[in-house]
């Protein structure tokens, strides 16, 4: 068995662990890009309607012990 390779096998070998690689972190990356595109359009939305209504209770973003604590 000849265990060599030639420069030209590497280079491709290489390339194709980048291709690899740039094809998961589309995967990856991509679904989080959507997920906080959601989130802060969902924020954005909840902004607009306390200004229009003032009346409304407000979300409670703080920790739920320091909610807890000061409780207005």
């Amino acid at each position: 068995m000849n265990f060599t390779f030639s420069a030209d096998a590497l280079y491709r070998h290489g390339r194709l662990i980048v291709i690899e690689r740039v094809i998961l972190g589309v995967f990856l990356v991509l679904p989080l890009l959507i997920v906080a595109f959601l989130f802060s359009d969902e924020l954005w939305q909840d902004h607009l309607r306390q200004a229009r209504d003032p009346g409304t209770r407000r979300v409670d973003w703080r920790h739920p012990l320091r909610s807890l604590l000061h409780r207005h």
